[in-house]
C-alpha cells in the first residue's frame, strides 16, 4: 500500500459567530493516504461536514493547515449536478470549466452509467451519486469528498456504490467520506476517524487484524492477565468485557481453550465492529 498522503489535515479549528463563538472543528488532525478511503463517523453536529468543506476549500476561515496533493472535489448530501441535462452534457460541461479533455463513455463505463439522453431531474437517488462522481472523474480530481452518499439508496444501488468506489481505489482515487451508515463504511473504509464535538475521539484502522471483544461472568481481571500472558493486547476494558488484539500466531479457539482452563468462565468472543465501536465511544458502555 502506497504510503503518500493525498489529504493531510493538521490542528484545523473552525468556529462559526463572532460574539458567541461556536466551535465546530477543534484542532484535528488527519491524513487520508493515496489509493484509500477515510470514513469520518460521528452524531449529528460532530464537524463531519463542516470538516469536509475545509477540506474541498468551500469554507477558507479556520486555523490549522490543509495539504492536498492535486485536485479535490467534494459531493455534498444533496446532488449539485444541472437537472436538466443528461449524464454526458453534465460532465462535458465541468471537463470544460476546467478546460479538460474527456471521454465521458470512458468516465461513464467507471462508474455504470451509460444512458441516452435521460435528464437528471429523473434520476434515481443512487444513478445521481454515480453521476457525482463521474463529475469528479471528468474535473480530475485525484481525491473525492463525499457527504452522506449512501443516504436514501437501497441496497442494490449501496452495493453498486460500494463496488465503484473500491474499483476506484485500486485505480488509485482517494477518498474521504462521511457517513452514518457503518455497515457500508466497513465495505470501503481504509481507516475510520470518529469525530465528537468537532474533536477526534476515535480511529479505527480496518487494515490491521480485527480487535475481538470477550465476554465474562467473572474472573475478568484474571481473563486480562491471561490474555497478555498469551501475548494480546488489551484496548479497552469494562464491566464483564476485555476488548482485545489477539497475538497473530493464535487461533481464536486456542485464545477461549486457554481462558476456560484456567478457570475463566468466557460467555462470548465476537469480533469488534464499528457498531461496537460507535456504542462505546458515544454510548459510554464502557469505562
Amino acid at each position: 500500500m502506497a504510503s503518500t498522503n493525498e489529504i493531510t489535515v493538521e490542528s484545523i479549528v473552525k468556529t462559526y459567530g463572532l460574539r458567541h463563538k461556536i466551535v465546530a472543528i477543534d484542532n484535528v488532525s488527519l491524513s487520508v493516504e493515496h489509493g484509500t478511503c477515510t470514513s469520518l463517523v460521528g452524531p449529528n453536529g460532530a464537524g463531519k461536514t463542516t470538516l469536509l468543506k475545509v477540506v474541498s476549500g468551500l469554507t477558507n476561515r479556520y486555523q490549522g493547515k490543509v495539504s492536498v496533493n492535486g485536485r479535490v472535489s467534494l459531493s455534498p448530501e444533496v446532488s449539485v449536478n444541472f437537472q436538466f441535462m443528461d449524464a454526458v452534457e453534465n460532465i462535458l460541461y465541468f471537463s470544460k470549466v476546467v478546460d479538460r479533455e474527456i471521454d465521458p463513455t470512458d468516465i461513464l463505463k467507471k462508474v455504470n452509467l451509460l444512458l441516452g439522453k435521460q435528464q437528471v431531474y429523473s434520476y434515481s437517488k443512487g444513478m445521481k451519486r454515480k453521476l457525482d462522481i463521474a463529475r469528479a472523474l471528468s474535473l480530475g480530481a485525484k481525491s473525492i469528498l463525499m457527504d452522506e452518499p449512501f443516504d436514501g439508496l437501497d441496497p442494490g444501488a449501496s452495493d453498486d456504490l460500494v463496488d465503484i468506489i473500491n474499483s476506484l481505489k485500486k485505480e488509485g482515487v482517494t477518498f474521504l467520506v462521511s457517513s452514518h451508515d457503518l455497515h457500508r463504511l466497513t465495505d470501503i473504509s481504509d481507516k475510520v476517524v470518529f469525530l465528537k464535538k468537532g474533536r477526534v475521539c476515535g480511529l479505527r484502522d480496518l487494515r490491521v487484524r480485527n480487535t475481538l471483544i470477550a465476554n465474562f461472568m467473572e474472573n475478568s481481571v484474571l481473563a486480562a492477565d491471561l490474555l497478555e500472558q498469551m501475548g494480546c493486547t488489551i484496548t479497552n476494558t469494562g464491566k464483564g468485557e476485555l476488548h482485545f488484539i489477539p497475538d497473530p500466531r493464535l487461533k481464536t479457539w486456542e485464545i477461549i481453550g486457554n481462558l476456560i482452563s484456567n478457570g475463566v468462565k468466557v460467555t462470548g468472543v465476537y469480533n469488534e465492529t464499528l457498531d461496537s465501536d460507535y456504542r462505546r465511544i458515544y454510548h459510554g458502555n464502557l469505562d
